[in-house]
């Protein structure tokens, strides 16, 4: 199914050398994902990280069956390529934000990390996603609040399934809409996700893989003042918070005037001093 049906065959040929296609699709399953994740050179010629692009391709092989078999969807065979091709770029992408901020992290005085207060005049939105291990189920939420560190507006929102990084898309999205409708007019935007500022700050509508992207910076070029930072995940942690509490139902966005019961308690129960100025 991964490699002899014609769907399959036709993406596969695209990519390993013909003189070695007829092997490559013979040779038993384990010692082909083996050989694909260590050493493809004898198949693979040219192609960069072809371990990462393997997994894409055999992942939305294995979607496109399940869409065919159950929901009778047969969609172009190009699109599979592309996708995983797109699935790959954002794999490349987030590794190389999640090494950047390792390093920024072990250099930080992590135990000291706290929420910091925006300038006057300014309020600030921390956002942030959540994803299951395993199912991928994910949700959004975050919080924006003032200068004074008080607490005007709270989200949540059920996603479904999908990466960490468009769940914290989704965050930021939600996030925008919600200070727009209160009035806000200048704005802090912070994450602990690099890859997803790096996405925002460097939109360019004709590369971009999220077109959840583009709504985003949509939104920052309204009639306010915007700008989105990065932040270590110690001083997010009441939007982290808010992201896990999204109910199963949840698939529209939810909004808070203040605080739930159920984050202010898991909050106290891990902190000392007062839940809104600490993360």
């Amino acid at each position: 199914m991964l490699r002899r049906c014609p769907v399959a065959v036709s993406v596969w040929s695209q990519f390993v050398c013909s003189a070695y296609l007829v092997e490559f699709l013979d040779i038993e399953l384990k010692q082909c994902i083996h050989v694909n994740l260590t050493d493809a050179r004898k198949y693979i010629a040219t192609h960069v990280d072809w371990y990462i692009l393997f997994g894409s391709i055999v992942w939305n092989i294995w979607l496109r069956r399940n869409d065919f078999v159950f929901n009778g969807y047969s969609g172009r065979r190009e699109s599979i390529v592309q996708v995983s091709l797109h699935c790959q770029q954002e794999c490349i992408q987030y590794m190389g934000a999640a090494l950047r901020s390792n390093v920024a992290g072990r250099r930080a005085n992590r135990p000291g990390i706290r929420w910091r207060k925006p300038p006057v005049g300014w309020w600030k939105l921390n956002s942030d996603g959540s994803t299951v291990a395993g199912s991928g189920l994910s949700s959004c939420g975050g919080v924006v609040r003032d200068a004074d560190g008080k607490w005007l507006i709270g989200f949540t929102r059920r996603i479904g399934i999908c990466t960490v990084v468009k769940a914290e898309l989704w965050g930021v999205y939600e996030g925008l809409l919600s200070a727009w409708s209160i009035g806000c007019v200048k704005l802090i935007i912070e994450v602990d996700n690099a890859l997803v500022v790096d996405l925002v700050r460097n939109y360019n509508s004709g590369e971009s893989t999220f077109a959840l992207v583009s709504h985003i910076v949509t939104l920052m070029n309204r009639s306010w003042q915007v700008e989105i930072t990065h932040v270590l995940r110690e001083g997010n942690g009441l939007a982290d918070s808010m992201a896990k509490i999204a109910g199963v139902d949840d698939f529209i966005c939810c909004r808070f005037l203040s605080l739930p019961d159920l984050v202010l308690q898991q909050l106290e129960e891990k902190r000392e001093g007062t839940p809104l100025d600490t993360g």
